[in-house]
Order: structure tokens, then C-alpha cells, then sequence
């Protein structure tokens, strides 16, 4: 289908271009042209006006059939699969790519990652039918790209850490800016402190919260407290795989309720759960863009997606240098 569309663009240029010329010889080809039944120039005016009447009709059509060609493949087609277009926000969890400044191979190899055909060990194994274990070469467990980006318990240790306070690093950042407290100029030299105060507003980095009845989660990644208008904002960010965004935030939100409940029965506060969460390969819901206004601050979809992505391609690239 896009080729066809191709071919008929390419016709309508050369029209054009024939149609613009008065040398002698294309002349002479118009003429021979129109006194002849096959005549090309007289095909592509018939191509161009149905094309102009019909032309978003067309895109349209390209669109849809490549979509469903997509989500035929069996590898390439898993993310368009996995992905619930009522609960994901396809348009912005591509913006990155639109934003430009991230370098090429970064981008070449986040889509690769998206698209399934990166030179893991599983992929090598049972794609290219090499002689080799399917295996991470980490953990040995199956190596697909979710276990690269999210599933190896090895790179939790530390590698998916050190991404995931990233994203916590840039948030608290904007947090610190709007409150009035004193930061560096750029997010990505901040180092959070435990706690910092402002007048009535107390922001707390990754402190555990005791209430009277114990809670094993008690310890959001950032908790707000405005002794002025007696409020308690707890936030949770996540980055899992690309196809389990929608269950991460659910499980944040309910993971999170019971310390809500118990602050607001010990200190009368209004308690409120805040989740962040980003795929590995920057796939978002569509209650990010809520959840970020909902927080002090000037928060950046774009950036955030972009500290995840980057941390993702550095963990895939680390592995994949691994000896197997």
C-alpha cells in the first residue's frame, strides 16, 4: 500500500514538472502523449484529481492497514498488542521521539527494544537459530526484553535503582523549585536531602512513614506536608515493563491506600496518593498528565520520559556487552 502511494506521488511530481517546462523535445512528448492511447501524462492528471479529492481517505487507509500489519507480527506486533489504547496515551508516550534531543543511538536502541529484534540471547535462539542458550546471562532467566529492561533480578539490585531515582531526582527538583527551596541549577546535579522546609511545606525523600497499626508500605519515594492547608501527598514512581504501566499504577494506588488511611486517622490530614509511572521504553497512561499537575511544580512529560529512556538504554546496552 505504500508503495502504491509512492508511485502515484512520484507520478504527480512528474506531471507537474512536464506541465511547468517549455522546452521544444517535452513538448513534442506531450504531444506524441496525447495522440496515444497509453498516454502516461493523461493517467497521472486522472492519479492526481482522484488523489486530491480522496487524498486524506488514502492516508487514512495506509495508516490502518499498516497499523493492522503491525499488530499481525507475531515478535514486532507484542507492543501495539499489549497496549490498551482506552488506558495507554499512545500520542504522548511516543512524544519523545518528536522532542529531537535525544542522539540516534539512544533512539535506534529504544525502538529496537519496542520493535523486539535486539540481539539478546532468547532472540538469537530462537529467531536466528543459533547454538546458544536462551538464557540470561545474568539471572538465566529467559532473556526477552522485559526481563533486559524490568525483570532481571540482578539489575534491581542496582541498575533499576539508580534509573528509578533518576526519574524520583528530576521530580524532586521541580517539587524543591516551586516550594522556594534552595536547589542547584540543573536537575540532574541535585542531590535530594532526607528532608528539607520551607515555611509551612516539609518535603521528605524516601522516609518511612510510622503510623500506630504497622504497614509494610510505608515508604513513598516523595511525601509532601503543608501544615497550611493540612495536606499529605505521597508519591510513587515506577518504571516496569511497557505492557504492565496500567497494572503498575493500580497496584501503587492500592499498595499505597492503607498508610493513606492511617495518616488520615492519626494526624487528620487529606491524604493523597500520587502515582508516577513510565515503561521502560517510555509507554504512559493517560493519567500521568493529571497526576503531574496534581504535583507542586513544572513538570515535563518529555523529560521524565526521556531520564527513563536513557537509563534503559544504558542497562540494555551494559547486558548485551556482557559476556554470555
Amino acid at each position: 500500500m505504500q508503495l502504491e502511494a509512492a508511485h502515484t506521488v512520484e507520478i504527480e511530481k512528474f506531471v507537474e514538472s512536464v506541465d511547468r517546462k517549455e522546452d521544444p523535445l517535452i513538448q513534442v512528448v506531450k504531444t506524441h502523449q496525447h495522440n496515444t492511447n497509453s498516454a502516461v501524462l493523461q493517467t497521472a492528471r486522472c492519479l492526481k484529481t482522484e488523489v486530491k479529492k480522496d487524498t486524506r481517505k488514502m492516508k487514512d487507509s495506509i495508516a490502518k492497514k499498516t497499523k493492522e500489519r503491525w499488530h499481525g507480527k507475531r515478535m514486532h506486533g507484542q507492543l501495539p498488542r499489549n497496549l490498551d489504547e482506552k488506558l495507554v496515551d499512545i500520542e504522548q508516550s511516543y512524544r519523545w521521539l518528536k522532542s529531537g534531543d535525544i542522539k540516534g543511538e539512544t533512539e535506534r536502541t529504544i525502538v529496537v527494544a519496542q520493535d523486539q529484534p535486539i540481539s539478546k540471547n532468547y532472540f538469537k535462539n530462537k529467531i536466528l537459530k543459533e547454538e546458544i542458550e536462551g538464557k540470561c546471562r545474568l539471572c538465566k532467566q529467559r532473556e526477552t526484553v522485559d526481563n533486559l529492561a524490568s525483570g532481571c533480578p540482578i539489575l534491581a539490585k542496582n541498575e533499576y535503582l539508580m534509573r528509578h531515582d533518576k526519574v524520583c531526582t528530576h521530580l524532586h527538583y521541580s517539587i524543591c523549585k516551586a516550594v522556594g527551596i534552595e536547589t542547584t541549577d540543573k536537575w540532574y546535579i541535585h542531590i535530594p536531602k532526607p528532608l528539607h522546609e520551607e515555611g509551612d511545606v516539609t518535603v521528605l525523600w524516601k522516609q518511612a512513614v510510622h503510623t500506630d497499626r504497622e504497614v509494610t508500605a510505608n515508604r513513598p519515594d516523595i511525601i509532601i506536608k503543608n501544615e497550611k492547608e493540612k495536606t499529605y501527598t505521597l508519591i510513587d514512581v515506577a518504571i516496569p515493563a511497557d505492557r504492565n504501566v496500567v497494572q503498575k499504577e493500580a497496584e501503587k494506588k492500592l499498595k499505597d491506600k492503607s498508610i493513606c488511611i492511617e495518616i488520615q486517622l492519626m494526624w487528620n490530614l487529606n491524604c493523597t496518593i500520587i502515582s508516577v509511572i513510565i515503561g521502560a521504553t517510555g509507554i504512559v497512561t493517560r493519567s500521568l498528565r493529571k497526576n503531574l499537575v496534581a504535583i507542586p511544580g513544572r513538570h515535563s512529560i518529555d523529560s521524565l520520559q526521556k531520564t527513563a529512556i536513557l537509563g534503559t538504554s544504558h542497562i540494555i546496552r551494559k547486558v548485551l556487552q556482557c559476556e554470555t
